[in-house]
Parts: C-alpha cells; structure tokens; sequence
C-alpha cells in the first residue's frame, strides 16, 4: 500500500512539472517582443522624411532655371533677328528718302515700326519724311507724340515748330513760337532751333525778333565749321527777314506821309 502512493506521488509531482513547463513555453510564445532596428529594419523619421521632399524641389527649381535659361537664350535671338531687319528696313528708308522715293521709303518705315513701334529713330525719320512729303498733319501727330515721351528733346519741339509755321493745314503762330522756345530751352546752342524761331517771328510779322533769332542761329552755325554752301540757307533767312522789315519801314513812312 505504501508502494502503491509513493507511485501515485511521483507521478503527480511528474504531472506538475510537464504542466509547468508546457505553461512556461506558452507564455514565451505569447509575450510582446522588442522590436529592435535590426528586426525592423531602417527607421525613417521626421527629419529624413523632410529631407527627401526637399529634395525634390532642388530638382524642380535646377530645371525650371535651365528652361528660363533657354527661353531668355530664345529671346535673345528673336530679339537679335528683330533688331537686323529694323535696321535693315531703316536703311532702306533712309536710301529710299535720299533718292526721293518717299512713297517706298514710308513704307519700309512703316514695316519697321511694325516690328518695334517704339523706336524713336524710326518715328523721327518717319516724322521728318511727312514733312518732306508736305504731309503737316502726319507729320504733326508723329512729332506730338515723341514731344510727350521725349519733352526735352530739342530735334522733336524743332521740327513741331517749323510745322506750325510753314506747314500748310496747320499752321499755328502760337505753337510754333511756343515749340520754337522749347527747343531752344532744350538746345540752347542748336543753331536750327533759333532759325526756326525765327521763321515763326517772321511769319508772325516781328521783324526785329525774327532778324535778331536769324543772326544768332548763323553765328552758331558757323562756330561748327560748316561747308559754305550750307551757311547760306541761314544768310538767305537774314537776307529775307531784313527785306520785309526794310519793306515794313517804307509802308509805314508813306502812311506816315499820308
């Protein structure tokens, strides 16, 4: 009997151990592991992930800049090729004026301006053709119109001025004397301003004035050393001027007389 429950005893106590370890086994399986950076690999973290979008911005602006790069290399030619045929066109004009083929130089102007309709070369060239062609109106408008980008520029308010004194349609004493002053203002050694002053004191019947503008434009001219020949068109003025103030003189002393 006593054999039989030291038997019985052993394998309880057998039966105890094999329990133990089967729950110690369960218990390791189920238990959270560490994961560790090894296990899981890389770790990608706030920082990386900033980096990598930065990245690709660096990328974008590189080839943004190299196409700004090649439009402004495109525009560069565009501009290039632009600037031969206003050129071109220009010297057309400027041979087609000098040949007095004024119908195809205003042409060749007008294809240029299409191409640079700012240019103040070409309109000026433009503008002093009108006027050779008699056309004042046209001429005026082109002239007005560089007068209000360009208000010191002695060349525009001149060239107004000799309009609005000797041009047909347009003629206007005021303004041309008004035109005639700024341009002196703007050129006060300009010996074409004080010509055209002149003129405009003419025309308006105030010979003193006109005579003492034509002398003064004539000692301007000739401290430039021109060819004689183009002295003349300022001695002609003076020559012009002293005779209607000399003819004023003998109307007046005959009405005088009377």
């Amino acid at each position: 009997m006593r054999y039989i429950l030291f038997i019985l005893l052993g394998m309880s106590l057998a039966w105890s151990a094999a329990a133990q370890e089967l729950l110690n086994v369960s218990s390791a399986d189920d238990a959270p592991q560490s994961l560790t950076e090894e296990d899981s690999g890389p770790s990608i973290g706030v920082d990386q992930i900033q980096d990598e979008d930065a990245a690709m911005p660096v990328n974008i602006t590189t080839n943004r800049f190299e196409e700004l790069a090649k439009d402004e290399e495109e525009a560069a030619e565009t501009n290039e090729v632009q600037r031969v045929n206003v050129g071109f066109l220009m010297s057309v004009g400027v041979e087609y004026t000098d040949e007095g083929e004024y119908e195809e130089a205003e042409k060749a102007y007008l294809r240029a301006l299409e191409v640079d309709a700012e240019n103040e070369d070409l309109l000026f060239r433009l503008g002093t053709l009108y006027v050779r062609m008699k056309r004042y109106k046209d001429a005026v408008e082109v002239f007005h119109g560089l007068a209000e980008r360009f208000p010191n520029n002695p060349k525009v308010h001149n060239n107004l001025a000799w309009c609005y004194a000797a041009g047909s349609g347009v003629k206007n004493m005021k303004l041309a004397l008004r035109h005639a002053r700024e341009a002196i203002l703007g050129g006060p050694a300009f010996p074409s301003a004080w010509n055209t002053l002149a003129e405009a004191y003419y025309l308006a019947g105030d010979y003193e004035k006109a005579l003492r503008s034509a002398e003064h434009a004539l000692e301007l001219f000739q401290g430039t050393n021109p060819e004689e020949e183009k002295i003349r068109a300022f001695q002609m003025q003076i020559s012009k001027i002293r005779r209607a103030q000399e003819a004023l003189k003998i109307l007046e002393g005959r009405d005088e007389d009377e």
